[in-house]
């Protein structure tokens, strides 16, 4: 068998020695697990592709986008009319490939496999279409805001396949997003780019008018009430994401291998980040 692992910590800074997990109906669905202390929660759902649906201290909003027009979605709904899930989301790139075969693992249900004081572990079923199954364990660290995400796959098919993690996390708009840039080799003009949707091929570059992109000393501030585009790309520095939203700092930390090329066609990005007005 072959195996592949992920490991992510997401973080909403602001303690307790007491976690707890307990399973409860959110939005809909009936599997879904609370992880929570005296800081913060998170709610992850196992019926649609093991997304997390909510993570907010105790006192403070909720940092995760929902749209309550999916509520109770399941599977057969996705299938019957393809839709963008919201909340915290994980996928297997590149889409190319994947889009047409991942539905099982994307929006598909997840078992239990182990739950802790302060975490759970889910696994999915079988996806023959993608060769794999998926494990991902969530984790609240006691005492903090926490939250570990490590995932893993293990290869159930004949042959040979080649995916990367993709992890896509959808916040409510109205922030902004710090990412530190390369200050040296960078790949942009500028260290950041757009993408604009064009036939036969997608167009990718800098534009230096878009009021929602400021450089302050190689860190990349993103503010979506400015931003004219929907999706950017930056020659990240390292695996670090930093939201400001409200008075939080939502921090998204990554493990990312900077002398290699990802698998964006032309681009080669490690840090993407996209924009839909009003929503996320």
């Amino acid at each position: 068998m072959n195996y592949c692992i992920m490991l992510i910590s997401l973080f909403l800074i602001n303690v307790s020695l007491v976690a707890q997990v307990e399973k409860m109906t959110f939005r809909g669905w009936q599997n879904c697990y609370r992880i929570w202390n005296s800081v913060a929660e998170v709610v992850v759902d196992t019926e649609t592709g093991g997304r997390v649906l909510s993570y907010k201290l105790h006192k403070g909003p909720d940092v995760i986008y929902s749209n309550p027009k999916l509520n109770g979605k399941l599977l057969a709904d996705y299938q019957n009319e393809k839709f963008d899930p919201d909340g915290g989301r994980f996928d297997y790139t590149p889409e190319s490939v994947t889009r047409q075969i991942h539905d099982q693992t994307w929006f598909g249900n997840y078992n239990i496999s182990a739950i802790t004081d302060s975490s759970i572990t889910i696994i999915s079923k079988p996806d023959t279409a993608l060769g794999l199954i998926t494990t991902r364990t969530f984790a609240l660290w006691p005492g903090t805001s926490k939250l570990s995400v490590r995932q893993s796959w293990e290869n159930i098919s004949r042959d040979t396949v080649e995916y990367a993690y993709w992890s896509r996390t959808l916040v409510n708009a109205g922030g902004r997003l710090i990412v530190p840039l390369k200050s040296q080799g960078r790949t942009l003009t500028g260290g950041w780019g757009r993408y604009e949707w064009s036939e036969p091929k997608n167009k990718f570059g800098t534009d230096t008018s878009d009021s929602g992109i400021e450089i302050l000393n190689d860190l990349l501030v993103f503010n979506t009430s400015l931003a004219t585009n929907e999706k950017y790309g930056a020659d990240a520095r390292e695996g670090l994401m930093v939201y400001s939203f409200g008075s939080l700092f939502f921090v998204k930390k990554y493990h990312i291998y900077p002398h290699l090329k990802y698998v964006e066609e032309d681009f080669g990005l490690a840090c993407i980040f996209y924009l839909r007005k009003n929503q996320f």
